[in-house]
C-alpha cells in the first residue's frame, strides 16, 4: 500500500520524470541564444516561467497523453505498467488533472510574466492537435508534436531577449524535434515488431519502422539547417504583436 501511494505521488508530481531534462534543454536553449544576443538575465522571471513551462505545462501533458493511450497502454509490453494502464488510477481523472495543472501554469505565468500567456497557452493547442487528431498520423504527428519545442525555445529566448527567435534558429529546433520524434516513432516499431505483440492504436509506429529512409530524411533536413553558411547568421525579426512589445521590460 506504502509503495502505491508513493508511486502515485511520484506521478502526481512528475508524470513524466525523465522528461523535465530533455524538455527543459530547449527552453534553456532558447535563454542562452538570447544571452548570447546581448540580452538580460531577469532571474526571478526566468525561474518562474521554467516552473510554469517545463514543470507545470509540458508535464500537464502527459496525463492527457495517458488517458487517450490507457487502451494499448495496457496491452504495450513496456507500457502496461503506467498507473492509468493497469487500474492503479482511474484513467477517468486525468484528462481533469491536465486541466487544473495546466491552469495552475497559466495562473503562474500570468502572474509573473502576463505577455507571455498566450504563447504558452499554444503549448495546450499543440497538445490537443497532438493527442485528439494527429498522434496516429504518420507524417502529421511529428510535424504537429515538434512545435512544443519550438514555442518552449521561443519563450526562454523572449524571457531574455524581450522579442521572438530568428526564423533560421526556428527552424532549426523544429527539424532538429521532428528527427526525434521520428526515431522514436521507428524504435518503437521495431520494438513492437521484434515482440510480435499486436497493440492496437500504435499502427502508426509500424508505418515509421517499415520506411527506415523517412528517418534518413528527417536527418538531411536538420543537417541542413545546422550546417547553413556562417555568413547567413540568425538573427531575431525586427519586429512582432504588440502585446509581446513589453517582454523586455
Amino acid at each position: 500500500m506504502a509503495g502505491l501511494n508513493r508511486a502515485v505521488l511520484s506521478y502526481l508530481l512528475l508524470p513524466r520524470p525523465g522528461a523535465v531534462l530533455g524538455g527543459s534543454l530547449y527552453f534553456w536553449g532558447g535563454v542562452a541564444y538570447g544571452a548570447v544576443l546581448g540580452g538580460a538575465w531577469p532571474a526571478e522571471r526566468l525561474a518562474i516561467a521554467w516552473v510554469a513551462v517545463e514543470l507545470l505545462l509540458n508535464q500537464a501533458k502527459y496525463w492527457l497523453n495517458d488517458w487517450r493511450d490507457c487502451g494499448s497502454d495496457r496491452r504495450h509490453p513496456r507500457k502496461g505498467v503506467r498507473l492509468a494502464a493497469a487500474g492503479r488510477l482511474p484513467a477517468s481523472r486525468l484528462p481533469w488533472l491536465c486541466a487544473l495543472r495546466a491552469a495552475a501554469g497559466l495562473a503562474l505565468l500570468g502572474y509573473a510574466w502576463p505577455a507571455a500567456v498566450p504563447v504558452a497557452g499554444l503549448l495546450l493547442a499543440v497538445q490537443l492537435v497532438y493527442d485528439l487528431a494527429a498522434k496516429r498520423v504518420p507524417l502529421a504527428n511529428a510535424a504537429v508534436a515538434a512545435w512544443g519545442a519550438v514555442i518552449r525555445f521561443a519563450l526562454g529566448f523572449a524571457a531574455v531577449a524581450g522579442m521572438w527567435p530568428g526564423a533560421l534558429a526556428c527552424a532549426l529546433v523544429y527539424a532538429q524535434r521532428v528527427a526525434i520524434y521520428v526515431a522514436g516513432y521507428t524504435a518503437e516499431g521495431s520494438y513492437l515488431t521484434q515482440c510480435r505483440v499486436p497493440v492496437p492504436g500504435k499502427e502508426y509506429t509500424l508505418f515509421y519502422s517499415r520506411r527506415p529512409y523517412v528517418e534518413k530524411l528527417a536527418l538531411v533536413v536538420f543537417w541542413s539547417c545546422a550546417w547553413r553558411p556562417s555568413s547567413a547568421p540568425c538573427r531575431c525579426w525586427p519586429s512582432w504583436p504588440g502585446w509581446v512589445s513589453h517582454w523586455a521590460a
